[in-house]
């Protein structure tokens, strides 16, 4: 039985974001100088935020490799310098650049140790990608902010470096190491269900990933690269402005560039340093239900809805009329608005958010003929919220 009965309602604002908010749309290599106040998205893929930021001088190292954003600092990854030793280390520096402290990384069998990075902060975990398949753990403490080893993963030896590391929104992990294929596993012992995807175009160092379903990789050039997470090459690109060769990377809201997600890149040159970019890539509310399409029609593609309540219910309503505007009249969820055209079809299966309020439905593969003929929209039942975009096939 349909949980929605539908009557024709008045405009509705959140009906003026109709486009799935994913991958970019263009190139764009903006070459604007750095800019002196972040508190004004620039909204102009590849903008230079902040930076150069030396992280060698202060350290001396020079052989500095990872960066990650988390817990109102950036943290580094050095094998130490080729002057005074082999040093393995995790640097911690503010959000101007400011170098703060350093902490030592787990000794492991490999040279160089840590590579690009993926912290977990509800969780208090920085995941540390390595040699051999290996994931170094470690633990943040809130209290005296800093950092302790935990434990050392294992992976399938078959992802071989661990160079590149990011999380997604859909539960799984990935990894890439230059041109080797992208490999998407669950962090635990042994890689858990591990998938690789060929993807020799994109030379990968570090990733971060975005709400909406792309990752960012560091790559040759150096350059910046949007990919999805089979390994395809998608549309965004940049160049940054500084390193003879990219390191690792990270996507992150920063309240300096309102309104825009932002890319931190480490550039390994001389000095070795980090900048900070502006993707162009709209952020939304932690309140506001998200859709996000990743692959293409008719598939296989996959949906991943974000902002859900935790452990709640998720209803999927389409239309083969385009957008519109459209008030619920009756069930659990009367008066909310929508933004698609009548009439209106409510699909008969129910999905439940995960612990982190993320639903991913898919793998799917639909009919040539519904390419461009339906749009969705979804509904949040737990808390009668109407996701702020909808998504045509």
């Amino acid at each position: 039985m349909k949980f929605l009965s539908l009557a024709l309602g008045g405009v509705l604002a959140a009906c003026l974001l109709t486009a799935s908010v994913s991958a970019q749309q263009a190139n764009d290599v903006d070459p604007n100088p750095p800019l002196t106040n972040l508190g004004v998205g620039t909204a102009a893929l590849g903008d230079l935020l902040l930076g150069p930021i030396d992280v060698e001088t202060v350290t001396g190292d020079n052989l500095c490799l990872g960066i990650e954003k988390a817990w109102g600092a950036y943290w580094v990854t050095s094998r130490g310098s080729t002057v005074t030793g082999d040093d393995p280390v995790i640097h911690k520096f503010d959000m101007a650049g400011n170098y703060i402290a350093s902490y030592p990384q787990v000794s492991n069998s490999t040279l160089w140790r840590g590579r690009d990075m993926q912290a977990d902060e509800t969780a208090n975990k920085l995941y540390v990608g390595s040699d051999n398949g290996e994931v170094s753990v470690y633990d943040y403490d809130p209290a005296t902010k800093g950092l302790t080893h935990n434990s050392l993963f294992t992976l399938l030896t078959a992802m071989g470096t661990v160079r590149a590391l990011c999380s997604h929104p859909n539960g799984k992990w990935y990894t890439k190491s230059f041109t080797s294929p992208l490999w998407e596993f669950d962090m635990v012992a042994g890689g858990g269900s591990a998938t690789s995807f060929a993807s020799a175009t994109i030379s990968a160092y570090g990733m971060g990933s975005e709400p909406g379903g792309s990752i960012w990789a560091t790559s040759t050039g150096p350059s910046a690269q949007e990919m999805s997470t089979t390994g395809g090459v998608l549309a965004g690109t940049f160049g940054p402005t500084w390193g003879t060769a990219q390191g690792g990377a990270d996507v992150y809201h920063d309240s300096r560039n309102q309104g825009s997600l932002s890319m931190v890149i480490l550039g390994q040159g001389t000095p070795d340093s980090f900048e900070l970019y502006d993707l162009a890539i709209p952020t939304a509310s932690s309140s506001d239900v998200i859709i996000s399409v990743d692959g293409p029609c008719p598939g296989p593609f996959t949906v991943t809805v974000t902002g859900c309540t935790p452990g709640g219910l998720v209803k999927f309503v389409s239309s083969t009329n385009g957008t519109g505007n459209v008030v619920v009249s009756g069930g659990p969820c009367t008066n909310v608005q929508l933004c698609l055209a009548l009439p209106i079809a409510v699909h008969p299966s129910n999905w439940t958010a995960n612990a982190a309020g993320v639903v991913v439905v898919g793998p799917i593969t639909l009919g040539a003929g519904a390419c461009g003929a339906i749009t969705f929209q979804v509904v949040d039942v737990a808390s009668c919220r109407a996701s702020v975009n909808t998504h045509s096939l």
